[in-house]
C-alpha cells in the first residue's frame, strides 16, 4: 500500500480564514486516498506561521515520521510559509513531491490595486516549487502551460473534488425563491450585495454553522493544540491524532450544513472574485442538486461549440448589476 504524506493549509480562527476554507481543502483529500487504497499521514500547516515556528506541526515533522517510509508528499502552495530546511527534508522523505496551487499565479492590474497583497504571489509561489516534482493547478487550467514553463515541472489542472456522501440521492424543492451568495464581500461584490434591485432576489443569509456554535468549537480546539505546541506537553502523535479527529468532525459537520442550507434557495450566486477559474462554489452549486443532475452538469462543462451562456450559466458583466 501506498503512503501519502499530506500538508494541507488550516487557519488558527474561524474569522481569521477557516470560514472561507472547506473540508474539501484538506479531509476530502484523506478519504479519496483511503477510498483509493492510499494510506495517508496528515500534519497541517497553520496559516501565517513559518514551518519552524514553535506553534507549527512541521517543526517536529522530522520527530513525528520518524521510522516512516512516504511514497509521495503532498503540499500545499501559497498560503503555507516553508523555510529551505523544512523544503531540504521533503525532498529526501520521498521521490514523488506534489505540489497544490489552491489559487491563481496571474492577476490584472485591478486585482492589485484592489488587494495589494498579491503583489509578488506569483514570484513566491513559483520559487515553492523548486524541490517539487509535479503540480496540480487547482484553479485556471490556463496556467498549467505557465507552472510547466516557468518551472520543467509536470503539471495537470486539478479541480475540487466532493465526496459522493455529500451528494444527495435527490434534491428536495428549494424553500425560498430567491438566489443565496455564501462568500465574503470584497471588491465589486458588496456592489452587487447593495444594489437595491437586487437585494429581492440575492440573499445573504447568516453562515449557517453560526447556529451550530462551530466557530466557537473550532476556535477552542485550534487554541488548546497552539498551547500545547508552544508548552510542549501536547506535541506527540497522540495529540496529533487527537487534533486531527476533532478537527474532522467539524469541518466534516459545518460543510454538511453548508450544503443543506444552499439547497434551500433557487440558486446558488458565485459572485466576482479575485479567482480568475470556476470558485468552489460552483462545484458546489453542482452537488447541492443531487446524483440525478450530475450528468446534466457534466454535459454543462463539456468541450464543444455552443456557448456558456446556451449551457444553462449565466455569466453576468462583471461591474454591471443592471445586467441582472
Amino acid at each position: 500500500m501506498k503512503r501519502v504524506l499530506l500538508i494541507p493549509l488550516e487557519f488558527p480562527t474561524w474569522d481569521g480564514g477557516g470560514r472561507h476554507y472547506s473540508y474539501l481543502g484538506d479531509f476530502a483529500f484523506i478519504e479519496g486516498m483511503n477510498a483509493n487504497g492510499v494510506e495517508t499521514f496528515m500534519l497541517p500547516a497553520m496559516h501565517g506561521m513559518t514551518s519552524s515556528s514553535p506553534t507549527s506541526w512541521l517543526s517536529r515533522a522530522k520527530r513525528l515520521c520518524q521510522g516512516m517510509t512516504f511514497d509521495q508528499v503532498w503540499v500545499w502552495l501559497i498560503h503555507n510559509h516553508y523555510d529551505d530546511e523544512f523544503f531540504d527534508w521533503v525532498s529526501e522523505i520521498a521521490p514523488v513531491r506534489v505540489g497544490w496551487l489552491l489559487e491563481n499565479l496571474n492577476y490584472t492590474k485591478e486585482d492589485y490595486e484592489i488587494y495589494p497583497a498579491l503583489i509578488g504571489r506569483r514570484e513566491y509561489t513559483l520559487n515553492q516549487m523548486k524541490t517539487l516534482t509535479h503540480i496540480l493547478v487547482g484553479a485556471d487550467e490556463t496556467e498549467v502551460d505557465v507552472v510547466t514553463g516557468h518551472t520543467g515541472l509536470k503539471a495537470i489542472w486539478s479541480p475540487i473534488s466532493i465526496p459522493r456522501r455529500f451528494i444527495s440521492a435527490k434534491a428536495d424543492p428549494p424553500r425560498y425563491e430567491s438566489a443565496l451568495f455564501l462568500g465574503s464581500p470584497y471588491g465589486l461584490r458588496r456592489v452587487f450585495l447593495d444594489h437595491p434591485d437586487l437585494s429581492p432576489i440575492l440573499k445573504r443569509p447568516e453562515p449557517p454553522e453560526d447556529a451550530l456554535g462551530i466557530p466557537q468549537r473550532y476556535d477552542a480546539i485550534n487554541k488548546e493544540m497552539l498551547e500545547g505546541l508552544e508548552s510542549g506537553k501536547k506535541e506527540d502523535l497522540e495529540s496529533l491524532q487527537r487534533y486531527l479527529t476533532a478537527l474532522e468532525a467539524i469541518r466534516g459537520e459545518a460543510f454538511a450544513v453548508y450544503l443543506n442550507c444552499i439547497r434551500e434557495y433557487q440558486a446558488m450566486v458565485n459572485l466576482p472574485s479575485f479567482g480568475k477559474a470556476y470558485t468552489g462554489k460552483v462545484y458546489e452549486a453542482m452537488a447541492r442538486d443531487g446524483q440525478s443532475s450530475l450528468g446534466r452538469r457534466r454535459a454543462a462543462l463539456a468541450p464543444g461549440p455552443c456557448s456558456m451562456r446556451e449551457r444553462k450559466f449565466s455569466f453576468l458583466a462583471k461591474t454591471n448589476p443592471n445586467a441582472w
